[in-house]
């Protein structure tokens, strides 16, 4: 298992990958894992990718903190020769309309941006007429299963 995100230490792509880092100790913990970081975008996940493969790691799935990495992680491993997803499965994060088009389709998990910015608009016009401290608001996203994963290959 390998997680690919792009250089940073602030937001949200630090919270995916310390998110997985702590799923992977508790519910993971005999499973071999890796992180690469590369700049965000497609270049950077065909080098984090690249980067990954020539260290000698063999990851059975990669998970990318965004759609546009893993994108370029998948053009990667087709140069590499790999089979998405015989060899190596691939999932992103963000659900961006290109992942339904690539080949292979992308699995990714979907945000709904358009709840998140009803919530954000709705908490922040309570905020002027409430004295009510803001609240903390959790959004699923969904799953959306498609051709880049399937089954680990055996070792």
């Amino acid at each position: 298992m390998a997680f690919v995100a792009h250089h940073t230490s602030l937001g949200p792509v630090n919270d995916r990958k310390q998110a997985f880092l702590e799923v992977m100790e508790r519910y993971s913990p005999q499973v071999k894992f890796t992180t690469v970081s590369d700049s965000d975008g497609y270049a950077g996940g065909r080098r984090a990718a690249r980067e990954l493969f020539t260290s000698g790691f063999r990851p059975s799935a990669i998970l990318c903190v965004n759609d546009f990495m893993a994108v370029g992680v998948l053009r990667e491993l087709r140069d590499l020769g790999l089979d998405v997803p015989g060899d190596v499965s691939v999932a992103g994060f963000d659900n961006i309309s290109l992942s339904e088009v690539i080949y292979p389709a992308l699995t990714t998990l979907h945000i709904p941006r358009d709840l998140i910015g009803r919530q954000i608009f709705e908490s922040l016009t309570a905020q002027k007429t409430s004295s009510k401290p803001p609240q903390e608001i959790l959004i699923e996203p969904e799953l959306m299963v498609r051709e880049s994963t399937g089954p680990a290959r055996r070792s």
